[in-house]
C-alpha cells in the first residue's frame, strides 16, 4: 500500500506483505499496475513483466506490447484492466503525466 506523491513523482509505500494481492481481505476493486508487457503461452498472450499475474483472458493487449504502460482495473485472481494509458520514457515526463492524473483523481 502506498501514496503517490504528485510533487516528487514517487509512491510512498506504506506497508509491505508478500505474497498474492487477493487473500482475506477480498478482491481489489481498484488496481493501478505500471509496467511493460511480457510475452505468456496462456491467454490473452501477455501478463505485466515481474509481477507474475495474468490479464482476463478477453483482453486486447497487443498494442501495447512494447509501450510502458499505466494499467487500472479490478483484481479477482486475474486483472481485469478497464484501462490503459501509454507512460513517456522519460522519468520527469512520466511523473508530470502521473502527478496530473493524481490531481484529476482528487
Amino acid at each position: 500500500m502506498g501514496q503517490y506523491d504528485p510533487l516528487t513523482g514517487i509512491l510512498n509505500v506504506t506497508k509491505v506483505t508478500s505474497g498474492r494481492f487477493i487473500g482475506a481481505a477480498g478482491p481489489l476493486v481498484h488496481l493501478s499496475v505500471e509496467g511493460y508487457l511480457e510475452p505468456t503461452r496462456a491467454a490473452p498472450g501477455y501478463r505485466i513483466a515481474g509481477l507474475g499475474h495474468s490479464f482476463q483472458r478477453n483482453l486486447k493487449l497487443d498494442a501495447y506490447k512494447d509501450k510502458r504502460m499505466l494499467f487500472n482495473g479490478g483484481y479477482t485472481g486475474k486483472f481485469a484492466a478497464r484501462s490503459a494509458v501509454i507512460l513517456p520514457e522519460r522519468k520527469a515526463s512520466r511523473a508530470r503525466l502521473l502527478g496530473a492524473m493524481s490531481r484529476e483523481d482528487r
